[in-house]
């Protein structure tokens, strides 16, 4: 469990899973308001393979990776370095520069990797997430983030089967065509529009479906329903921001006595033109 002066900014449960191309990012609240946490904190990340033999391992310092220093002040210009956000994703870890021994493609039968944070004075521990390789599927996956309960981001993939659907609104006006030639014959030209649009936009719509899911990722799951801000995540890293358009949420639990899976819905939060 997590330590108070070294918590995650996170319910997610400490399974994930993760591929190649995929993006994510976990944050930590580290300060000093109840303690002295030691400078030297350290990010850790061991590499496995399927059967649970480790690869390799690396520590890795707090600066190395970018953190800011602790703080000790409550304030609002210590407000922005109280978050600090670290790489958890396949694609981060791969793209990073700091350290390129904990690159993914360099680790020889890959199969998982755990990653925690720790103070080295060895007082103050973070829990441990495993992050799963996850293996090619026919479907594409769609990864959502969005800001938690907690103020930072979460991240999950909808794995299986999705739908994409443009929906498209058009404006028009009537306007007049053709003429009365010399003769009081009034004629016109095949082309000549008597109705045209003066405006055509549309929403992009998705449907998308989750591979089954347990009680604790569906209880988790809430928090991207009750976001105000949900994003979709591209390829390339960049996001596009979405507005879900479920308004219901069927809450799964034990008495089910089975997995599920969920199906969500949600567009574009900007038109296409």
């Amino acid at each position: 469990n997590d330590t108070t002066e070294i918590s995650w900014l996170t319910n997610m449960p400490t399974t994930q899973k993760t591929r190649v191309g995929e993006y994510a990012t976990a944050a930590i609240l580290a300060s000093d308001f109840r303690g002295a946490v030691s400078t030297s904190l350290r990010y850790s990340i061991t590499f496995y393979e399927a059967d649970g033999t480790q690869i390799s391992t690396a520590n890795i310092t707090r600066s190395t990776i970018g953190m800011a220093n602790f703080i000790a002040t409550q304030s609002t210009a210590n407000a922005a370095v109280l978050y600090q956000f670290i790489p958890v994703g396949y694609q981060n870890l791969e793209n990073q520069s700091f350290n390129t021994s904990i690159r993914p493609s360099t680790q020889a039968n890959l199969a998982y990797y755990a990653i925690n944070v720790f103070d080295n004075s060895g007082d103050y521990i973070t829990k441990t997430y495993r992050f799963d390789i996850a293996d090619c599927s026919k479907y594409t996956p769609i990864q959502l983030a969005w800001v938690n309960s907690l103020g930072a981001w979460d991240y999950y993939t909808f794995e299986l089967a999705s739908i994409e659907t443009l929906n498209i609104q058009r404006e028009t006006i009537t306007t007049n065509y053709g003429n009365w030639n010399a003769g009081a014959n009034f004629t016109y030209s095949q082309y000549e529009r008597g109705e045209m649009v003066t405006k055509i936009e549309a929403d992009k719509e998705y449907t998308v479906n989750s591979d089954w899911l347990d009680d604790e990722y569906f209880i988790w799951l809430q928090e991207l329903l009750m976001s105000k801000d949900v994003y979709y995540c591209n390829s390339d890293g960049t996001f596009n921001p979405i507005i879900l358009t479920d308004n219901s949420y069927e809450i799964k639990n034990s008495l089910n006595k089975k997995l599920n899976s969920l199906t969500l819905k949600f567009k574009l939060a900007h038109k296409i033109r």
